[in-house]
């Protein structure tokens, strides 16, 4: 049952005179093909079971078969990121069963991700526990990379920008809290255990642990997000999982 990754981002035509202004581009329309998920076929169906139930951890502090049916049917984050896991998975595999798979979880992920407002490509580079919160818009660039056990809250953008010194994607490193209508924007990377407030603008790098608040944000301490990610599945139960982590390197290097 729990297995694989999805979901079709903003048009890069579509509609947006905040993105036009500012420079960012929120996403570009993905179609899956060979020539896109010709990726690294690195996951077996084990692994991605694995990364289905550090998300399941995330959300209920368990592994177990009654925490997968309660948060499969009562909580509307990880049942998008459940058929984004498995969009993503039968993608990067040919053969009829995984095209048909893939187009079934694609018109399910389509559906959730209209009804929930999550826009994050099936091709986002995602690591493992991801959690997010409550219903809302959250806008994912594809090409932006999230770590372990990033928490997005709603109103969330992590877009390109496609001019100036920072023109580019965001890396968003692991334990990373980003609060409600915080935005990330262009070639920055956000250091593990850092917290970006509600409201926040980056545009800059963030180093480990340092907190961030305001519009354009600023550094108010190096506290951490201790205590806001929480359910952190456990290393050993997660051993033979292979996801990419915030550095962009597999969790087995």
């Amino acid at each position: 049952m729990l297995a694989g990754l999805g979901g079709p981002s903003l048009g890069r035509n579509a509609a947006n005179p905040v993105a036009g202004l500012a420079g960012i581009d929120l996403g570009t329309n993905v179609h899956c093909s060979e020539h896109i998920c010709k990726r690294d076929r690195t996951l077996n169906r084990n692994q991605m079971g694995s990364l289905i139930r550090s998300d399941l951890y995330r959300y209920c502090g368990r592994m177990d078969w009654r925490a997968a049916l309660y948060a499969f049917c009562r909580i509307p984050g990880f049942r998008f990121t459940f058929f984004l896991r498995k969009t993503s998975y039968h993608c990067e595999r040919s053969g009829f069963f995984h095209r048909a798979a893939f187009w079934i979880s694609k018109l399910i992920l389509n559906h959730y991700q209209f009804k929930y407002g999550f826009q994050i490509p099936y091709t986002t580079k995602l690591g493992r526990g991801l959690y997010i919160g409550h219903h809302g818009s959250v806008i994912v660039n594809s090409g932006a990379v999230l770590g372990d056990n990033v928490n997005l809250s709603p109103g969330v953008v992590i877009g390109q920008a496609n001019r100036g010194k920072r023109a580019g994607l965001p890396v968003i490193g692991n334990r990373v809290w980003i609060g409600s209508n915080a935005v990330i924007v262009g070639a920055v990377s956000i250091g593990d255990d850092a917290v970006i407030g509600p409201g926040a603008y980056v545009s800059f790098d963030v180093p480990g642990k340092a907190v961030l608040i305001g519009n354009p944000a600023q550094i108010k301490s190096y506290a951490g997000s201790e205590h806001y990610v929480c359910n952190i599945a456990p290393e050993s139960d997660l051993m033979n999982c292979g996801v990419v982590s915030g550095a962009g390197k597999t969790v087995s290097e």
